[in-house]
C-alpha cells in the first residue's frame, strides 16, 4: 500500500491536527509511514514524558479516518471495526481517547468524522468505534480491532490472570487477523526489570528475526533535552528510577541493596534518645506471627533513628505480641509518636488492642499496585532519603543485616524490598521503609494542606467505623491475654509479601 502525501501520518500530525513533533514522536511517526503495510506489531521502550502517549492517540484518530476506506474493506457489510486503547487504568485509558476527540474536533475537516460519544467510546461515520478500557483479555475478545494500542504495557500484572500482559496479547491477536498486514498492535512503556512479557516482547521485536515486527527505545533525554536538568535530579536521588524513567533501560530483579548508603549515613557517636516527651517520631511495624520476624523502627522529624527493634518467634512458637504492645505503649509515653506505620494482614488484634490503648494506629499496606503500591513509593522514599543524605542512624548492626538481606524488585509496578534468598531476614528494612515513607507522606501533606495533617481517630470511633461495637471486644481481649493466636488462626495469616516473588 502507498501513501498519498495528504495520507500520511505525519501529515495528519502536523497539518491537520497541528502538532509539532518532537525528536522521539517523529521516530515513531516516520516509523510507521514508512511500513504501514508491513508491520504488524511496534514496541516502544520509551522515558518519560516524551508525548508517546499523545502520539499513539494520533495513530488511532490517523486510522479511524484517513486509513478507514481501507480497513472497510476487510469487514463484512454492516460491521463495524473497533480501535482499542489498553492502559492500565480507566483515567490512562480515558487521557487516549480525549487527545483523539481534541485531535478531531479542533480541525472543521475531522470534526464532521464524530458521529456519537460517551466517556469511553467515539463512534465516526467510517463505521469505526474507538473504544478506552482497562486491561483486561475478556473485554476485546469477539471484536474485529484494527488498531490495538497498549499504553505501559510494562506495568500489567505479571501473572496468568485475566488483566496480565500475555493474557491480553493472546486475546488481541486473534481479533486483528481479518485486517491483514494493515493490523497494527502498537504496545508502549518505560520499562521495569529485565523480565516479565513485555520485556520478552521487545526482545522478540528487537532481534530482527521477524520483518512485521519493530522496536523502538526513545530516551527522555534524547526526545525532549529540556528535561535533562529534572533527569540529572532523578539520577542521583535514585538511580535504578532514573535508568528505567528517563533512559528507558531495563533495571536487573536481582540488584542488592545499596549498603554503602546505609553506611554513609550511620553516625558512630550518634546515641538514639532514651526518652524525649517532645519529640516527633513515626513508627513502623512490620508484623509477623510465626515464620518472620516482628520489627519495629522509629524515625524522628529530623530524619534521626530513635529506635530498632525485632522480635523472632521461639522454635516451633509465635511471637508474643503482648510484649510489642507493651512496647509501643512505652514507645507512645517516651516520645511524641505522629503515627504507628502497619501491615494489617497478620497483627490485627494487637491493632485492635492498641487503639483502645490510643496509639496512632495508621495502616499501611503492603500490597501491590499499579505502580508497586504503597511500599514501593515509600521504597523510593528511602532510596533518596539516602542518597541526599536526610537520615542519619546510630550503629545498629542487625538493622544493617536485615537491610544486607534485601535487593529490589519491580515487577509489580515499582521497587520494592524483597529477600535476596527465602532464609534472609529483611523484617527492619521492611519497618524503616514504612517509617521514613510515612514520614515523608506526612511532610508532603503539610505542606499540600497544613491544616490536614493526618488525623488520628479515638479507639472507640475506629471500632465503630469498623462495625465492632467496643463492648465486643471482651472475650477478644481475654484472647489476647491468653493464645490469642489460636483464635485467629494466624498460621493461616502468616503470608508476609516479603517472602520474595
Amino acid at each position: 500500500m502507498t501513501l498519498g502525501p495528504r495520507e500520511t501520518l505525519r501529515y495528519f500530525a502536523e497539518s491537520l491536527a497541528g502538532i509539532e513533533l518532537n525528536p522521539g514522536q517523529s521516530a515513531l511517526v516516520d516509523l510507521i509511514d514508512g511500513r504501514v503495510e508491513d508491520l504488524r506489531e511496534i514496541v516502544v521502550r520509551k522515558g518519560r514524558r516524551i508525548g508517546m502517549t499523545m502520539t499513539a492517540s494520533l495513530v488511532a484518530a490517523w486510522y479511524g479516518t484517513v486509513l478507514a476506506p481501507r480497513l472497510r474493506e476487510h469487514v463484512m457489510n454492516g460491521e463495524d471495526f473497533r480501535i482499542a486503547l489498553v492502559a492500565t487504568s480507566r483515567d490512562q485509558a480515558s487521557l487516549m481517547l480525549r487527545f483523539i476527540k481534541n485531535f478531531l474536533k479542533q480541525s472543521p475537516m475531522l470534526a464532521e468524522q464524530i458521529v456519537s460519544e460517551t466517556a469511553d467510546s467515539l463512534r465516526l461515520v467510517s463505521g469505526c468505534e474507538i473504544v478506552a478500557s482497562v486491561c483486561s483479555a475478556r473485554a476485546h475478545r469477539g471484536w474485529p480491532n484494527a488498531l490495538v494500542i497498549i499504553d505501559e504495557a510494562a506495568h500489567y500484572v505479571d501473572s496468568e490472570g485475566n488483566m496480565s500482559l500475555a493474557s491480553l496479547l493472546e486475546a488481541l491477536r486473534p481479533s486483528q487477523a481479518q485486517f491483514g498486514s494493515l493490523a497494527l498492535l502498537l504496545a508502549i512503556s518505560t520499562p521495569l526489570d529485565a523480565a516479565g512479557t513485555f520485556f520478552e516482547l521487545e526482545q522478540q521485536a528487537a532481534s530482527g528475526q521477524f520483518p512485521d515486527i519493530a522496536a523502538l527505545h526513545l530516551p527522555t533525554v534524547e526526545a525532549r533535552p529540556e528535561l535533562e536538568p529534572e533527569a540529572e535530579r532523578t539520577r542521583l536521588l535514585n538511580p535504578r528510577s532514573y535508568e528505567r524513567e528517563y533512559i528507558g533501560n531495563y533495571t536487573s530483579g536481582e540488584e542488592s541493596f545499596p549498603i554503602h548508603l546505609y553506611d554513609a549515613c550511620v553516625d558512630p557517636d550518634y546515641a538514639p534518645p532514651e526518652a524525649d516527651p517532645g519529640r516527633a517520631v513515626v513508627l513502623g511495624l512490620d508484623g509477623a506471627v510465626s515464620k518472620d520476624a516482628m520489627a519495629l523502627v522509629g524515625i524522628d522529624g529530623s530524619g534521626a533513628l530513635v529506635y530498632a527493634r525485632a522480635w523472632y518467634p521461639p522454635p516451633g512458637g509465635t511471637i508474643d505480641h503482648r510484649a510489642v504492645l507493651i512496647e509501643l505503649i512505652e514507645l507512645g509515653a517516651r516520645f511524641a509518636v505522629q503515627a504507628i506505620a502497619y501491615d494489617p494482614s497478620q497483627i490485627h488484634m494487637l491493632v485492635m488492642e492498641a487503639l483502645r490503648a490510643g496509639l496512632p494506629m495508621l495502616s499501611v499496606s503492603q500490597a501491590a499496585g499499579r505502580t508497586g503500591g504503597t511500599m514501593a513509593r515509600h521504597t523510593a522514599a528511602l532510596i533518596e532519603a539516602l542518597h541526599a543524605r536526610q537520615v542519619c542512624f546510630y550503629p545498629c548492626p542487625e538493622l544493617r543485616e536485615h537491610l544486607a538481606n534485601a535487593r529490589f524488585n519491580s515487577r509489580s509496578g515499582g521497587d520494592r524490598l524483597v529477600k535476596a534468598s527465602p532464609s534472609k531476614k529483611i523484617d527492619l528494612a521492611v519497618a524503616l521503609t514504612m517509617a521514613i515513607g510515612v514520614l515523608y507522606d506526612i511532610g508532603r501533606e503539610r505542606l499540600l494542606r497544613p491544616e490536614e495533617v493526618y488525623e488520628v481517630v479515638s479507639a472507640h470511633d475506629y471500632l465503630v467505623s469498623q462495625g465492632i461495637r467496643p463492648t465486643d471486644l471482651s472475650s477478644e481481649s481475654q484472647a489476647f491475654g491468653g493464645g490469642f493466636e489460636d483464635v485467629l488462626g494466624y498460621d493461616d495469616l502468616d503470608r508476609d509479601w516479603y517472602d520474595g516473588p
